[in-house]
């Protein structure tokens, strides 16, 4: 049994990251009032906001969201808060059901020091946030699915190893679960559905909890969600079914990346930008898994010391070279990979792997963060280490199977403290280079409204200012909640959102794809002839980057610039992105033709194309 000192030695760390991670937590929470992406962000909010004006697959998200939407009337920072609440309490209960599934058999868990061992794994999540979006989104749908899939599988499984389970009842409540979050994981990316039936499926065969009782649970829950969702969404499934085909054919004409590509290797990312720096940092990771091992003959009491001192030396590591990690160079995600690499170097090194209790839950578990990176268009490796809190729990499972009962509050105590320091930097890096925003979130210091009405939150001085105009610009336009906009910039669905108006039929005419403008052809025919007319424009005369081409709106019987008249113009400068800053002015631009006059050139073109 371990001394009493280390008893007492333990219970200071443990505590010590306790108290760590509920600041970083309140950081989190603190954090979530600042800054807006104007790109992707702007597109899930719109989306959330009004799901059934466009008629897309992929955000099918933005039905399941679009209550708590208006529950929240709309406030960004309350929707960030609660979808992070929700998203770390399912962590949390699924870190809490691996510790009591994978602990030698005659390890007693306290409650206490299961409650904070628990939410110190949870941290684990928190490396998705690397970009960070924590605005509601189908990425964290996706990833709450599997968590959500994951309990059901770990309630399932055995506390020994035996796989002779055909006599064991049925357990419905988990069955039901597995059911609920392979629903959830189709409606936020299908990809990832698909990956998750063959892992349960060998998951059961595997483990012999081959029940057809509680499969044919699951498909039942998992099916008839969709078939509700079917005819809620589009009134049958045939429609829902169009919807996915449509979907489809859209986004292989805009170019932006192939629906049917599983995964996407970008290998210059392995090792572009290396540096000294990061080779330390990645040895230094590296031995701080290692450290787990370390031999039994060592006395408990010394064993603590290296581990503190190798997890000082990360957090200086990320703190002072948290510049290094710019999420466009993927190194914070790779990072995630040295400490399992070296908690794995160490059990291959030790121990044999044949004494494992629950051997196919650990391996399935693994795999999740591969289904959560299915159909991603970013880097397969980038994705797989974003979610690597499944490959964090085997390990932890793993540890805790081979652990004897005398030291296993110390290994897994040292995991979680690692994982807090390690997820708390990866953090940082994504707070100081923020998704597609202005660097350092901590240094944002003017208030804005993100629409009219709308609780402000904190900004950029440029950011603020751009803000605040554009509300006053569209104030003494006329410009009125729910007006119908197309934004010829190809780069502003945000901007759009921000002002109250829409996109109909397509919630981002993205001119940085290569077939944009053969896309935003093909979306605005399909818009009414009565909503097009109307809709308002925001153009850039001269952009830094290739704007749509405004005859695409030629086909409806619009012609740009004359059916409309600019009521003024507001400055934004981009203060991120991998080269200098750069200045845009974008010109608001309402149509002054007639309507009826305007519809009717609209059939007729139409007709006539």
């Amino acid at each position: 049994m371990p001394s009493t000192n280390f008893d007492r030695t333990q219970k200071i760390i443990l505590s010590a990251t306790t108290l760590i991670g509920v600041v970083f937590l309140g950081f989190m929470f603190k954090f979530f009032h600042h800054g807006f992406e104007f790109t992707d962000e702007g597109v899930i909010l719109s989306v959330m906001e009004r799901p059934r004006e466009y008629p897309t697959f992929h955000l099918l998200t933005g039905f399941l969201f679009n209550p708590l939407y208006r529950l929240l009337d709309g406030d960004i920072a309350l929707l960030r808060s609660f979808n992070f609440l929700i998203f770390f309490l399912l962590a949390t209960n699924l870190s809490r059901l691996v510790l009591l599934k994978t602990k030698p058999a005659q390890t007693e868990l306290k409650g206490p020091w299961l409650v904070t061992a628990s939410m110190a794994l949870a941290f684990g999540s928190l490396t998705i946030f690397l970009l960070w979006h924590p605005t509601p989104n189908y990425n964290l749908l996706n990833y709450m699915a599997l968590m959500i899939t994951a309990s059901g599988l770990v309630e399932l499984s055995d506390t020994k190893n035996d796989n002779n389970n055909k006599s064991a009842p049925v357990s419905w409540g988990a069955w039901a679960t597995i059911g609920l979050g392979g629903y959830l994981a189709f409606m936020a990316k299908p990809f990832t559905a698909g990956g998750l039936l063959f892992l349960v499926i060998v998951w059961a065969v595997w483990s012999g909890h081959f029940k057809p009782k509680g499969l044919l649970l699951a498909a039942v829950v998992a099916f008839g969600l969709l078939f509700i969702s079917a005819i809620w969404i589009d009134s049958s499934p045939t429609a829902f079914i169009q919807r996915f085909l449509a979907s489809v054919r859209e986004e292989k004409l805009s170019g932006a990346h192939s629906v049917f590509t599983l995964v996407t290797f970008f290998w210059p990312f392995l090792w572009q930008n290396l540096s000294w720096e990061l080779m330390v940092g990645f040895l230094v990771l590296f031995l701080l898994g290692f450290s787990l091992g370390f031999t039994e003959k060592v006395k408990n009491i010394f064993k603590i010391f290296p581990v503190l001192f190798l997890a000082a030396v990360t957090f200086y590591f990320f703190v002072r070279y948290y510049p290094l990690l710019m999420w466009f160079n993927y190194l914070a995600g790779y990072l995630v990979w040295a400490p399992v690499l070296g908690t794995v170097t160490w059990v291959i090194k030790n121990r044999s792997a044949s004494s494992v209790i629950n051997r196919p839950l650990l391996v399935i578990l693994s795999l999740f963060s591969v289904a959560y990176g299915l159909g991603s268009n970013n880097s397969f490796f980038l994705t797989v280490s974003l979610a690597s809190f499944f490959i964090l729990l085997a390990l932890t499972g793993l540890v805790g199977s081979l652990s004897n009962p005398g030291n296993y509050h110390f290994r897994v105590t040292a995991l979680v403290s690692i994982t807090v320091l390690l997820s708390a930097g990866v953090v940082i890096t994504a707070w100081g280079h923020p998704y597609r925003q202005p660097p350092k979130l901590w240094s944002y210091s003017v208030m804005a409204p993100v629409r009219n009405g709308g609780r402000p939150l904190f900004f950029t001085p440029m950011v603020g200012r751009y803000l605040l105009t554009l509300h006053q610009l569209a104030a003494s336009s006329g410009l009125a909640a729910g007006t119908p906009m197309v934004d010829l910039t190809g780069r502003a669905p945000g901007v759009l959102y921000a002002v109250q108006g829409y996109t109909p039929g397509a919630f981002w005419l993205n001119s940085l794809n290569p077939g944009a403008n053969q896309y935003a052809h093909y979306m605005l025919a399909k818009i009414p002839c009565s909503q097009l007319v109307s809709s308002w424009v925001l153009w850039e005369k001269i952009p830094p980057i290739r704007p749509l081409d405004p005859a695409v709106l030629a086909p409806s019987g619009i012609n740009f610039p004359d059916d409309f008249e600019s009521v003024g113009s507001v400055r934004y400068t981009s203060e991120y992105g991998h080269g200098s800053p750069y200045s845009r002015l974008q010109y608001l631009l309402k149509p002054i033709k007639q309507f009826e006059p305007a519809v009717q050139a609209c059939l007729a073109s139409r007709a006539a194309h």
